[in-house]
């Protein structure tokens, strides 16, 4: 009668042939094992030898976690990828040390995952601060989750992958509230800006727009004359900003572009000059930029670029501009049936919202043509 043991902690299928001969095979999973066992008491009751099919490749760890991020650039943006594709691969690079060169998926338990979240909190295991934060590290594991869930719905893998067992992470810890950058702030942050961060902030200021779709913006998203700004639906990050907005663009912005006094803005096709071609923006240069500027750390600490976006709505808030209407223009959700009836530019006035937005204290831009 064929049975299931456990040896050196693997699952092994044990049995007999009809002449008495015993066989064991060892499987990477406890799924495998019941499976070939329902196999081998098939071969038994109809009097046969049981024979193994051919032997298929067990993927390695490393070929399936391709194959995830393959899936995923169906469906989530660039940006959200490359995250997840850099948190998978410090994870391969750290399975890899603890089970070698090509290990297979088997090891994967809640333990291995509980063990990979005391590295990644271990200090000096990050790539530039002496120790991950807990958010990080919660974000880590996340897509450890994430990979391991996937592997095990796809039928190619699902015999070699085991059955999924989070690991239970630490509650998050109580947030404080958060201070925002006053206009006169973050003109400070702008003065102490150079070459093309300077136009990320401006822009960011002037507009209240995440830090990545400034860096997606095209001068053809730019209705020079009629003053409107097309925010296409692939720059957004939640699904509420999916569809895309036309805003109204604050008249001391627009005078910025057209005249380049504060900053070079000489790039043709990318409102935002950029020497990178990631075109990504470094949360640690912005914050660097704040020290320069002398800014306290209460306005923007915890979120270097995202601080604009905050002091932007705030100070529009201490304005007296109407909710619905800050909440159009960086993106936000409108609430009831808003979205669905109302014209945002005319209904929410945004023009008049938008020329709210004061003249930028920041020293013009010394070129060195200049006499």
């Amino acid at each position: 009668m064929a049975s299931i043991d456990h040896h050196r902690g693997s699952p092994r299928v044990r049995w007999r042939d009809p002449d008495g001969t015993p066989h064991a095979r060892t499987c990477a999973t406890e799924r495998a094992a019941r499976d070939l066992l329902r196999a081998v008491q098939l071969a038994e009751d109809t009097g046969r030898i049981w024979q193994p099919e051919v032997a298929l490749e067990i993927p390695t760890l490393r070929r399936i976690a391709a194959a995830w991020i393959t899936a995923c650039h169906r469906r989530l943006a660039p940006r959200t990828v490359t995250g997840l594709g850099q948190q998978a691969d410090a994870f391969l690079d750290w399975y890899e040390l603890q089970f070698g060169v090509g290990a297979v998926p088997a090891h994967l338990s809640r333990l291995t995952v509980e063990r990979y979240w005391d590295h990644v909190r271990t200090p000096k295991t990050g790539r530039y601060i002496p120790r991950r934060s807990d958010t990080t590290a919660r974000k880590h594991i996340e897509a450890v989750h994430l990979l391991w869930a996937w592997a095990y719905e796809r039928e190619e893998f699902e015999p070699h992958v085991p059955r999924v067992r989070r690991m239970e992470l630490p509650r998050k810890a109580a947030t404080t509230p958060r201070g925002a950058p006053t206009w006169a702030e973050m003109d400070a942050a702008i003065s102490a800006a150079e070459g093309w961060r300077r136009c990320v902030l401006i822009v960011m200021r002037c507009t209240g727009l995440r830090v990545q779709q400034v860096m997606g913006l095209l001068w053809d998203d730019l209705n020079d004359k009629r003053g409107l700004l097309t925010i296409r639906g692939e720059l957004g990050k939640p699904s509420t900003e999916r569809t895309g907005r036309v805003i109204p663009v604050a008249p001391v912005l627009l005078a910025e572009w057209r005249t380049g006094r504060l900053a070079d803005w000489d790039d043709d096709d990318w409102i935002v000059p950029c020497p990178h071609t990631h075109r990504l923006v470094r949360s640690r240069d912005i914050a660097l930029i704040w020290k320069r500027a002398g800014v306290p750390l209460a306005s923007w600490k915890g979120r270097p670029d995202h601080s604009f976006r905050a002091g932007f709505q705030t100070e529009l808030a201490a304005a007296g501009v109407d909710r619905a209407a800050r909440e159009y223009l960086v993106g936000h959700a409108q609430l009831g049936q808003d979205a669905s009836y109302i014209e945002a530019n005319r209904g929410l006035r945004l023009g008049d919202v938008v020329a709210q937005v004061p003249a930028m204290n920041v020293p013009a831009l010394i070129r060195e043509d200049s006499e």
